[in-house]
């Protein structure tokens, strides 16, 4: 995602998605953002299925997924697998939605 306008946008992402913005903010300031992101995604998204399935699994598996997340989304996954669902969902829309926005702007 490559924006004219980055500072607005990032703004406006702050603004409009409460729950992603602190896990990806570092994200939104970097050159590849979509990927970066993505990323921010299948961590979270490890550490939930990990979270369904910790029964079956050692401690230790659970406490590796843990701490290969940063703090923001160290915050999210503690709240549970709903939050984590609701920030990945967040995620989709950002990548989506700005992603568009992107190849528009440079189209015109």
């Amino acid at each position: 995602m490559q924006i004219a306008n980055k500072k607005d946008v990032i703004l406006e992402i702050a603004n409009r998605y409460k729950l992603a913005f602190p896990c990806i903010k570092h994200a939104l300031e970097t050159d590849n953002t979509r990927s970066e992101i993505i990323a921010v995604q299948h961590r979270l998204l490890t550490y939930k299925e990990v979270l369904l399935h910790g029964s079956m699994l050692e401690e230790k598996e659970l406490k590796q997924a843990f701490s290969a997340l940063n703090q923001n989304e160290k915050g999210i996954a503690q709240s549970g697998i709903q939050s984590i669902n609701d920030v990945v969902k967040e995620m989709d829309v950002i990548v989506e939605r700005y992603s568009r926005k992107a190849s528009t702007e440079f189209c015109a």
